[in-house]
């Protein structure tokens, strides 16, 4: 019996920092904003970092340097960068016996592109995550206490067929989805089953068909839409949580760190693992927070989590109760 098994990408990350790479303004942009750089030229690059990433297997290291039983249930592909995550994984105390290795699909690549002023753009290639066939899971050895799950890239076979499972053999589940989930009118079902929803505001505004701004008209939605805990996280701003009817608000730990790649997901695995072990909002938001903060510190988002010693001797943000 696992205490948590995460489900989600596994990328090799490719880091390129740069003077060059400038950010302007622009409308045609969504954003409002772009990363440019000459057409034609040569590029000089200031330094180049090569680690691992991706929803599943960064909060699966998380968990498992708070101390937990972790297995990691994802696809990579047959390939150096493939073997080199699945490696990973097992060095740091990550079981790896459902993780599928695809003979056909490469395994996923995100080049993040960063310009001195902490503007960036990540190129994604999706490659072998985004193809699990859930026939391939052992699902009768797929036995936790909790399911943690990322995005899915859409793959709602296997989306559904993991809430099944959770539902049929009573694990709780802590669900971070993405855009393709997010789009999919098939989400609201499985949010009635969902304990722990953790969203951006762009996302939760997306869901509720709430305007951005509306903070607590959102949030009083989404406790409608799910069974537990619902956190909206608002970059930096902090966040805003609902449980039961209440609402809580929480800045940041104000540190503007060197790379934010994985911030989300290890305020993820923070905050769910603050709610396992103390059952505590306020707990759970501090560590999330704290663990966030931490990986911001160093390129690479498995680079920086917390530690189990860490646990009761971290930077706390300061989180209020607040009224709708």
């Amino acid at each position: 019996m696992y205490d948590i098994i995460t489900f989600g990408s596994a990328t090799r990350d490719a880091f390129f920092f740069s003077a060059d790479f400038k950010i302007i303004r622009n409308k045609n942009f969504l954003t409002g904003k772009a990363l440019a750089m000459n057409l034609g030229a040569k590029i000089e690059i200031d330094d180049v970092v090569f680690t691992t990433g991706g929803g599943g297997t960064n909060t699966a290291v998380s968990f498992s340097k708070l101390g937990f039983k972790v297995a990691y249930a994802g696809q990579v592909g047959d390939d150096i960068s493939g073997q080199h995550i699945l490696e990973e994984l097992k060095q740091n105390n990550v079981n790896i016996s459902f993780a599928i290795t695809d003979k056909k699909q490469k395994t996923a690549y995100s080049v993040i592109l960063s310009s001195k002023d902490w503007g960036r753009t990540i190129l994604v290639y999706r490659g072998a995550s985004s193809y699990i066939d859930s026939k391939k899971i052992n699902w009768s050895k797929l036995k936790s206490k909790w399911f943690y799950i990322s995005s899915l890239n859409g793959n709602f076979d296997l989306l559904e067929k993991i809430f099944e499972h959770a539902e049929k053999n009573k694990i709780k589940i802590a669900f971070n989805p993405g855009s393709r989930e997010l789009e999919n009118s098939k989400i609201k079902p499985l949010l009635r089953m969902t304990n722990i929803l953790i969203l951006n505001q762009e996302e939760a505004s997306n869901l509720t068909q709430i305007n951005f701004k509306k903070t607590a008209a959102i949030l009083k939605k989404l406790d409608n839409f799910t069974l537990g805990i619902t956190v909206m996280t608002q970059g930096d701003k902090g966040l805003e949580a609902i449980c039961d009817g209440k609402m809580y608000r929480a800045g940041t730990l104000g540190e503007k760190g060197v790379e934010k790649t994985g911030a989300g997901d290890a305020f993820g695995a923070g905050f769910t693992s603050g709610m396992i072990l103390k059952n505590d909002i306020f707990y759970a938001i501090r560590l999330g927070s704290a663990n966030a903060t931490s990986v911001i510190r160093i390129i690479g988002a498995k680079n920086g989590l917390l530690d189990k010693k860490d646990l009761n001797n971290f930077k706390k943000v300061e989180v209020k109760k607040r009224r709708s």
